[in-house]
């Protein structure tokens, strides 16, 4: 009894130490290949590794890894101040959404809501097999990540003819703006637009927040809190079409899960 539990602990190290390997040499090779000339995504691949496990675990993020993923995505390229900015405007953008799409709540709604919780919970602990656990999104979009830049790798996706066609710089007048130059940096003057038209949503969305707040509201969050930076990294490092192919793929990928999971619900046999 005692050699099958030293083995059985051996084996559980050794996948502990493989599958961060695994994990950072293949999430890198096709996101190398979406980004040209890129420094460091071993490091930066490495790092997503350790925010996947921690959400995949707890469903939390750890706000220091996070600031460390974004301090490495700002080496992945030779245009650190626009990738910085692209992350700016994805992070607005995103945290509006997080505050857009909350639920603000009486407090005494929220004590219902959270009785009815628990009793779910102890209902889940009675049947685990048939209890609904909550879906961590960070592990599928980080299986997102990899599927898009995948496709991206093997096959010819028109994503910068598709960019080009949709881009809502030709209608603007801008074209004879000059670029903001921040010390040798040149930032394009439509990022600095979208940067300004981000932070106004961000605002508003904030704005609200505030106001629900002061009520006495209590907020249900649709997204995680710490989702939105993670999203807002890979937004400033991917381009545009080729995040948007991946965020999708991640939302089809958390639906599967999720009606999977439905599934095995209503199949459990009642005890």
């Amino acid at each position: 009894m005692g050699r099958t539990i030293t083995a059985l602990a051996a084996r559980i190290r050794k996948a502990d130490i493989l599958r961060p390997i695994v994990f950072t040499l293949l999430f890198s090779i096709p996101l190398d290949y979406v980004l040209p000339y890129v420094n460091f995504v071993l490091l930066f691949s490495f790092i997503f590794w350790l925010i996947v496990k921690e959400d995949a675990r707890d469903q939390l993020i750890d706000m220091r890894l996070a600031l460390c993923l974004m301090a490495s995505s700002l080496f992945l390229d030779s245009h650190p101040l626009e990738t910085f900015f692209c992350f700016l405007c994805g992070w607005f953008i995103f945290k509006g959404i997080l505050y857009t799409t909350a639920r603000y709540e009486d407090p005494e709604t929220e004590v219902s809501s959270k009785q009815d919780e628990d009793a779910a919970s102890a209902d889940a602990k009675d049947a685990p097999a048939a209890g609904m656990h909550p879906i961590p999104f960070i592990p599928f979009f980080a299986g997102g990540i990899f599927l898009g830049t995948l496709l991206g790798m093997c096959f010819h996706l028109p994503w910068d003819e598709i960019q080009q066609a949709l881009s809502f710089s030709r209608f603007l007048p801008i074209g004879d703006i000059a670029p903001v130059t921040i010390g040798t940096q040149l930032v394009p003057p439509i990022l600095v637009c979208l940067l300004a038209f981000a932070f106004g949503f961000f605002l508003v969305s904030y704005g609200r927040f505030c106001i629900e707040t002061h009520r006495g509201k209590v907020v249900r969050y649709a997204i995680g809190e710490g989702d939105p930076i993670i999203f807002a990294i890979f937004a400033g490092i991917l381009p545009l079409m080729t995040f948007m192919f991946c965020y999708l793929l991640s939302l089809l990928l958390v639906i599967g899960a999720y009606y999977q999971q439905k599934r095995g619900t209503h199949d459990a046999p009642n005890r």
